[in-house]
């Protein structure tokens, strides 16, 4: 177990600095190439989802920005195959200033409600 959970955060480790490049491309190419990585990924129980998922956080907040959302979506769709078919949000405040929105995967819950939606 312990030796899984080690791999599953090496995984994560690996695709970082890939969703850290991605995140500078178009949305849709980003996700598109993420994805194609994802289908590729072994298939998890829930337990080792969750595992994955805070794997995420933790690689994603030892960044010098401290996390961006956009990054662990990328990161997520990138190492597991259920991320990887599942919809992207875009929510967007009528601010556009920096940080007034927000991406996760559909079925998610947004910190915030924002008037303006996109999904990818």
């Amino acid at each position: 177990m312990l030796l899984a959970k080690i791999r599953q955060l090496l995984r994560v480790l690996q695709v970082a600095q890939a969703a850290e490049g991605l995140r500078r491309e178009a949305p849709r190419d980003a996700l598109r190439k993420a994805r194609a990585k994802g289908r590729l990924a072994p298939r998890r129980n829930p337990t080792e989802k969750a595992f994955v998922r805070r794997a995420v956080r933790l690689v994603d907040g030892a960044f010098p920005d401290r996390g961006n959302c956009y990054r662990r979506v990328l990161m997520t769709c990138m190492v597991d195959p259920d991320a990887a078919a599942t919809p992207v949000v875009f929510g967007l405040s009528p601010t556009l200033a920096p940080d007034s929105g927000h991406a996760w995967l559909e079925g998610e819950e947004a910190p915030t409600s924002y008037p303006l939606r996109i999904q990818l």
